[in-house]
């Protein structure tokens, strides 16, 4: 199934989610959830996206998987730990909630994620570079934050902002 992508100032993209139980069938949401990235052209997608008010992302990380051997992540109530003073890095970035814009963003190079699977086995590893900036982008929305808090606004970005 196909969800609709929330978009820029629906106040769900802007609240704390909460832990995913097993009650939840994690691997219908996680096909659903890639089926509507994937339709979208997006490399990730975090539940509260989808109106899913849950700790839950899926992310393709494909173009890295030779480092990782990951190419498809379900992350499940995922935590994020950094190394201290990490290299930041500054990339273009995008998000599907809010569509044709991009904007220069500064993230950590390094992410270390815990993250229950769809066997709900705990993982933990490490990412780094585009691989790690999908991730915290990601887990940012299951935190109510998104990519445009971390730049400097101006005049153009808030008036489409303001006619999204």
């Amino acid at each position: 199934m196909r969800y609709n992508i929330i978009t820029y100032g629906n106040d769900i993209l802007r609240k704390v989610s909460i832990d995913v139980d097993k009650s939840i069938d994690v691997k219908k949401l996680s096909d659903d959830m890639f089926e509507t990235m994937y339709d979208a052209n997006g490399v990730g997608l975090a539940a509260p996206q989808i109106g899913k008010n849950i700790r839950m992302f899926v992310a393709d990380l494909s173009h890295w998987h030779n480092d990782y051997g990951i190419k498809k992540l379900v992350a499940i109530n995922p935590l994020l730990t950094f190394i201290e003073n990490d290299e930041i890095i500054i990339e273009e970035e995008g998000c599907l909630s809010i569509p044709n814009l991009s904007a220069e963003v500064p993230r950590k190079k390094h992410v270390t994620i815990k993250y229950y699977d769809l066997e709900w086995n705990l993982h933990e590893e490490k990412f780094e570079d585009m691989a790690a900036r999908v991730i915290q982008h990601e887990t940012d929305h299951l935190y109510g934050k998104m990519y445009i808090d971390y730049i400097e606004r101006n005049k153009d970005i808030e008036q489409y902002l303001r006619h999204t």
